[in-house]
């Protein structure tokens, strides 16, 4: 008898370092939002910043997690912990199943030119061609030590297993992505800090303390208050 999965799930995994972002700008979105958010602890690397020595360790984790997750729903959302909802949860949800309807996986933009994933934040559909996609990234990550965004980014352009992906519109907004800041903005992602006059937001990567620090000028930039 085939299981039948439930329909959705959004997912993170919060390290140590990321807990005070996670408590104060992620969850608040969630707290009485009805959707599905499973939330995994890595206490295996507890104070992982982007680049140290633990980091691979935690995308690792976070690969293995993913895996789970095509063989408990349907479709899972994946998130980091340092974004900003700026729509409902529920509202994002539904937009992400009619934006993957005719794909398998679909990433929120790098950049603002073609193909550039970042996947920090991405809707992905069980099937597989994505169970194998991500136990074949896996196996890369540990193969070349290099993080998953890069490798993904080569399998994808390759045609890898015959996924078919594509980007989120670019409401699904990082800093990476650069000013002006899109009018219909979903979610912000501070991904990278970037150089903003009269913000005081930084260049490349950072300490969590400033990363936190840019989401709140974010936030009174854009004069709204997260859900």
């Amino acid at each position: 008898m085939l299981k039948v999965l439930p329909s959705v799930s959004f997912n993170c995994v919060v390290t140590e370092a990321f807990k005070p972002m996670y408590n104060q700008y992620f969850y608040p979105a969630f707290k009485n939002s009805r959707v599905v958010l499973n939330v995994f602890g890595n206490n295996s690397a507890r104070n992982v910043e982007w680049g140290d020595h633990n980091f691979l360790d935690s995308i690792h984790f976070k690969i293995w997690k993913v895996i789970e997750s095509l063989h408990s729903y349907k479709f899972a959302i994946w998130s980091d912990v340092d974004i900003i909802f700026l729509t409902e949860p529920k509202l994002i949800l539904n937009d992400l199943l009619r934006i993957i309807k005719f794909y398998d996986i679909a990433f929120s933009p790098e950049t603002r030119y073609p193909n550039n994933i970042n996947s920090g934040f991405f809707i992905v559909r069980s099937n597989e061609r994505t169970i194998t996609l991500f136990r074949h990234l896996l196996e890369k990550i540990q193969q070349r030590r290099s993080t998953e965004q890069y490798i993904m980014q080569d399998l994808l352009m390759g045609g890898y297993a015959g996924i078919k992906w594509k980007l989120l519109p670019i409401a699904y907004w990082n800093l990476t992505v650069g000013f002006p800041i899109p009018k219909d903005i979903k979610i912000a992602h501070a991904n990278c800090i970037l150089q903003d006059r009269g913000l005081g937001l930084f260049r490349g990567n950072t300490h969590i303390e400033k990363k936190m620090d840019a989401l709140f000028k974010l936030k009174q930039r854009l004069q709204i208050t997260p859900v």
